[in-house]
């Protein structure tokens, strides 16, 4: 009896939320050494709308030393003779219409017969459509706008290629309409993820495969997501700090790419390749002799690579990848792996590999379990094993060293809304810090508060004014203390925020006080560098009549007096009850305008 031939089903991986990336990979039935496997679907995929009406057909096999008999394939009933590209792994067969295919449905019937087994029979309907019905993404938009910003994207994307030794993506026009298409389905329906609904408003196909075809591109591809920021290279950032999202961005078989934005919504990245993805390196990131990598990640991925572990939106340290891109890897295996600093310590991780995963299986992840320590260097190990399509199995061995960010700095700082709210957002070089806290003042006013446990707090006013602000920003992850004066500028998209000086302060104070307005009444408000007291009260006196109070069990604050606190010096008396209470400080507000400060210094009893 003949045997019947094993097969590899390719399907669309879908990473979803938050930077996310949609991956083709091989998803297999468990494939004896020596068969022949074949990818599922044909080129058009089944389902399909191109816009070329004349596009390349093809279908991928994988013979694995067996050998092909016969080879037929039919466009529409008739057959066509199909030109046949052999590599070491495979055997594929390409057509491209000498003349244009009419618009509308079309099937492709592709039939193989390897030596020893039998025949096998695959087809497609696609449909082709007229390119001047197709939707225009870039309608009622900017378009000379949108091209910068997908410079600055692709541009940072290659910085991380360059440093990695890759191939520079270059922007493509089909895969740029693409990526808009889909960022505008997204805003226009205030979604995310990668999947679209053909019954809903900017509806170009269900899968980014879909949308690459719907505009005429032709290889594979992968997409991307992200959410939320102003700028382009924030959310390229973000996609290389998510495991699953990076590995769509250091593919070293892209060679295209094309950007979507609507910003701060979404950014939507589509990478991909119209050639065989034969390129079999093994890619580590962070890479070798890094001088400047994170020490931490907010594990906040969808699908999330903690999820075994029963573990998400959790403070870990920096994911460590190690991945194979090709499409002759089924599959890499891990046998071994640490990391160890250069102090001789063992970093225990979260190991994620082909095990815990069930579609795309070609990458090890080791996330530390604690944050790194910043300026150490560290070694990583892996043994693993790459299994092919064929079930042939090869030694993958690496061992390489990248060093943290010794002095992490302020990466950005921007104005953003948040229910309608602007607030500041700021973010550092070196991760995202889980006890990172800031205070901005202006005329020494306490105007927006963020604490990572907390959230965002703000004053009354929605809108932060243009002009000069304090900023004090404390995290244990810093080396000190620091205080930032800044100038904020513009209206609309085009304000900045702008770093006018930084300076160490050392350790944080244990009381800080700024001015807060309520119900127009101008108050103080303290700071702790621990939570704020129990049963906190204050009372502030000025020439010896009291000004304010302030009583956490009661009313809270209350004034007397004239509604702003004139410059001078106060006292301020402290207690909550506690043995170590009350304190007393001098507290001193001075300036004018924009230099008006409140300063505290603790007095003894």
């Amino acid at each position: 009896m003949r045997k019947a031939l094993a097969y590899i089903l390719v399907i669309a991986v879908i990473i979803g939320f938050w930077p996310s990336m949609e991956g083709v990979s091989a998803k297999s039935r468990k494939t004896a050494a020596g068969e022949p496997t074949y990818s599922q679907d044909l080129m058009p995929i089944p389902g399909s709308s191109v816009t070329d009406p004349r596009p390349i057909l093809k279908w991928e096999v994988y013979p694995n030393g067996n050998a092909v008999t016969a080879f037929h394939m039919l466009l529409d009933g008739k057959l066509v003779k199909a030109s046949r590209i052999q590599d070491d792994h495979t055997v594929t067969w390409s057509y491209q219409p000498d003349r244009d295919l009419a618009p509308g449905r079309h099937t492709l019937v592709c039939q193989v017969t390897f030596k020893g087994y039998q025949p096998l029979q695959v087809s497609s309907t696609f449909t082709v459509v007229d390119p001047s019905s197709l939707s225009d993404p870039f309608r009622g938009k900017d378009r000379q706008s949108l091209a910068t910003l997908e410079w600055q994207a692709v541009a940072a994307i290659n910085g991380y290629r360059d440093a990695l030794g890759l191939p520079r993506l270059l922007q493509h026009e089909r895969l740029s309409r693409s990526a808009q298409a889909h960022s505008n389905y997204l805003q226009i329906n205030a979604s995310n993820g990668h999947q679209e609904n053909r019954n809903y408003p900017g509806f170009t196909g269900v899968s980014s495969q879909d949308r690459a075809a719907y505009y005429g591109y032709t290889g594979t591809v992968s997409e991307g997501l992200s959410y939320g920021y102003a700028w382009p290279w924030l959310h390229i950032a973000t996609l290389m700090d998510a495991p699953y999202h990076r590995l769509s961005l250091i593919d070293p078989n892209d060679r295209d790419v094309g950007i979507g934005l609507n910003l701060p919504h979404n950014l939507v990245v589509v990478a991909g390749s119209q050639h065989q993805r034969t390129n079999d390196a093994v890619m580590v990131y962070p890479y070798s002799g890094q001088p400047d990598a994170k020490i931490s990640w907010f594990a906040a991925e969808s699908p999330n690579p903690l999820a075994s572990y029963r573990l998400d939106r959790v403070y870990v340290g920096y994911p460590i990848s190690v991945s194979l891109h090709d499409s002759n890897t089924r599959e890499l295996r891990f046998i071994a792996g640490s990391i160890k600093d250069n102090l001789g310590r063992d970093v225990p991780y979260y190991l994620v590999d082909s095990m815990k995963e069930s579609q795309y299986r070609k990458h090890v992840f080791l996330i530390p379990k604690q944050i790194l320590t910043p300026g150490l260097i560290y070694t990583v190990s892996v043994q693993a094993e790459r299994v092919t399509i064929d079930g042939k199995t090869a030694p993958v061995r690496r061992e390489w060293s990248f060093a943290t960010q010794r002095q992490p700095g302020l990466d950005y700082t921007g104005i953003e809304r948040f229910e309608g709210i602007e607030n500041l957002v700021i973010r550092y070089d070196c991760g995202d810090l889980p006890d990172l806290e800031y205070v901005l003042y202006r005329n020494g006013e306490i105007v927006r508060r963020y604490q990572t446990a907390t959230g965002y707090s703000w004053s009354s006013r929605a809108v932060l004014e243009n002009g000069l602000y304090k900023l004090q920003v404390s995290s244990s992850y810093l080396p000190s203390f620091l205080e930032y004066e800044l100038n904020v500028t513009g209206a609309g998209e085009a304000r900045q925020v702008m770093v006018k000086s930084e300076r160490a302060m050392g350790q944080t104070p244990a009381v800080r006080a700024g001015l807060i307005r309520l119900g127009g009444r101008e108050h103080i408000e303290l700071l702790f560098s621990d939570k704020k007291p129990t049963g906190l009260k204050y009372t502030l006196t000025k020439d010896g009549q009291v000004r304010r109070t302030y009583d956490a069990a009661q009313s809270g604050y209350y004034a007397y007096g004239s509604f702003e606190l004139t410059n001078g010096e106060y006292l301020l008396e402290i207690s909550n009850g506690a043995a170590s209470w009350p304190q007393r400080f001098s507290l001193v507000i001075a300036g004018e305008k924009e230099t008006r400060t409140v300063k505290l210094t603790a007095l003894p009893w």
